[in-house]
């Protein structure tokens, strides 16, 4: 009997070292996965808390670093912005649109903001091409190429599409809150100001701007 005890007691002793072998305990970042990717079906993630993480300390810097001045950006290009592409742009396959980080100092000639999807027409120092130059002034954005210039967000770093929709949403809402907050689009008309802001190449004939950086000189 005695030996019979001790045989289960052995064995139970073996089970548990076996498993305890096997099994790694990894803690969970809060919205992520054991390796560090952003788990698009856990509930708990929140795409506005993530983007206000990391957008001023780390998306605004990279882009910053990789924005090109638009006049140089546009006398490079001579209106074909797939020539460029490489050198200047980042798009997420081999079969998206390019995206680009630009950089200027331009006045204000027009004011629209009837629409939801406000806009701003820009006149900028140095471009003197027929091309028409919009900055996006919300409440509606247009498009993700603040999103897809982010080299640091990448698709396969969420485990959805409708995770890496919602980020793009919660980047206009942090740039809504960073800068239209405290500027009026409705009193720039007649201003002028240094912008930093993303586009995309999408062949619409004109160059529409979603800011990240805008300050009334």
């Amino acid at each position: 009997m005695r030996k019979r005890i001790l045989a289960v007691i052995l064995a139970t002793l073996l089970l548990c070292a076996v498993l305890t072998g096997c099994v790694k305990v990894v803690p969970l970042t809060s919205g992520g996965t054991a390796s560090g990717d952003v788990n698009g079906d856990d509930d708990s993630f929140d795409a506005q808390a993530y983007i206000k993480g990391m957008f001023q300390t780390k998306a605004v810097p990279e882009l910053e670093k990789k924005a090109v001045e638009f006049s140089t950006f546009m006398t490079e290009s001579k209106g074909d912005f797939s020539t460029v592409g490489t050198k200047y742009g980042q798009r997420a396959d081999a079969n998206s649109m390019y995206n680009f980080v630009i950089k200027g100092t331009a006045s204000v000639e027009e004011v629209k903001t009837e629409l939801r999807a406000g806009y701003i027409v820009l006149k900028v120092n140095g471009y003197t091409g027929s091309t028409p130059v919009k900055v996006q002034v919300g409440p509606v954005f247009k498009g993700t190429s603040l999103r897809d210039s982010i080299a640091s967000i990448k698709f396969d770093d969420f485990k959805n599409q409708v995770t890496f929709a919602a980020l793009s949403t919660a980047l206009h809402k942090q740039i809504t809150e960073d800068l239209f907050t405290k500027i009026k689009p409705a009193d720039l008309k007649g201003k002028t100001i240094d912008f930093y802001g993303t586009f995309a190449n999408d062949g619409s004939g004109e160059i529409l701007i979603t800011p990240f950086e805008l300050k009334i000189k």
